[in-house]
């Protein structure tokens, strides 16, 4: 996996692809039941229908983000608004797209934000969540990884900085 950002006319896009040894229900799950979303990403709290509200609690930085869906198709994309406590990446949306694979399942993140303090620390943090996203539909509760969160924003500053 290997995140990118993408300069668009209204601000940036943070892209992440990753192909999972899971059926498409299974990540579909991972992204939708609260039970498995704290496993690898957040306390969570989501009402999966159109307008439905979206609350993820980070217990890796007490961040608290807040949204609407704006789009869901199950079990193959989900978006929703994305505003977080913290100011990082204010009005943006976040895109889960599932496409089924001959061996799983290809999972495409799109983050579009207007603007962002740190793109790498987006990219990094969202890099490093994903790593552990097999783990959690395996049933493993999963750590924050500071030391690689460290390790993706170094590298990742690296690639905003060239302009990558």
């Amino acid at each position: 996996m290997q995140g990118k950002v993408i300069k668009t006319a209204d601000g940036y896009r943070c892209l992440l692809q990753l192909l999972l040894d899971h059926e498409v229900q299974q990540v579909w799950d991972a992204l939708t039941k609260p039970t498995i979303l704290s496993r690898w990403l957040a306390d969570a709290a989501i009402d999966l229908r159109p307008g439905g509200p979206v609350e993820l609690r980070y217990s890796n930085s007490g961040s608290v983000v807040t949204g609407r869906i704006t789009e869901i198709q199950p079990p193959y994309a989900l978006e929703f608004t994305w505003n977080s406590t913290t100011g990082a990446a204010p009005d943006s949306r976040v895109r889960w797209q599932l496409r089924p694979e001959r061996h799983g399942t290809c999972l495409t993140l799109s983050h579009s934000l207007q603007t962002c303090e740190d793109l790498a620390a987006m990219l990094a943090g969202w890099h490093a969540h994903l790593e552990g996203l097999e783990r959690a539909i395996a049933g493993q509760q999963v750590e924050w990884p500071w030391e690689r969160w460290h390790e993706l924003h170094a590298m990742y500053q690296e690639q905003v900085s060239r302009g990558q």
